[in-house]
């Protein structure tokens, strides 16, 4: 849901980062339990399970190119979202979002916890969001039996993130 606010007001009066996130044409503004100067008309989107950032590029083709490679923030700390599609027959994707540069693996496991494949090892990504295919192959190039998997993506200095995912013929 989408509605526009004077600046410095919001459904209560000011926006909450824990439920918002805004854009003033001209500057990106985050979420927060500030108030916000001016009389320019603010974007917020309202709800979702996660606070974003929305940043707007305007101009000539060329420019928005130029300028909207390094709008994406990354988030605050580690994600891992759920795999789309779930359940899945024969492909997916797995998206994680990194808060700072990182080494990252990507294990796929079986429910009796045994290491089926990784999908990442030990792989240097930037801060920012990230996605990982998976064919539904084991680390022998066989096709997975049907069943619920866990992933589970590890990075230094983060607790381990772990998520179901369900393989269906």
């Amino acid at each position: 849901m989408h509605e526009a606010y004077p600046a410095g007001a919001g459904p209560r009066g000011r926006l909450s980062e824990r439920h918002t996130s805004a854009l003033r044409l001209g500057a990106a503004v985050a979420g927060g339990d500030r108030a916000y100067a001016g009389d320019e008309p603010v974007l917020a989107s309202l709800g979702g399970n996660r606070p974003y950032r929305l940043s707007l590029v305007v101009g000539p083709p060329e420019y928005v190119l130029e300028h909207s490679a390094d709008i994406v923030h990354p988030p605050r700390a580690a994600l891992l979202d759920q795999n789309v599609p779930n359940p899945f027959n024969p492909v997916t994707r797995i998206r994680f979002g990194l808060p700072r540069p990182a080494e990252v693996t990507l294990e796929i496991f079986d429910v009796r916890g045994r290491r089926v494949t990784s999908l990442l090892q030990g792989e240097p990504r930037q801060a920012g969001y990230h996605t990982a295919v998976w064919t539904g192959l084991d680390d022998n190039g066989s096709r997975v039996s049907s069943g619920v998997y866990l992933y589970r993506l590890t990075m230094p200095g983060e607790p381990p993130l772990v998520r179901k995912l369900l393989v269906a013929k």
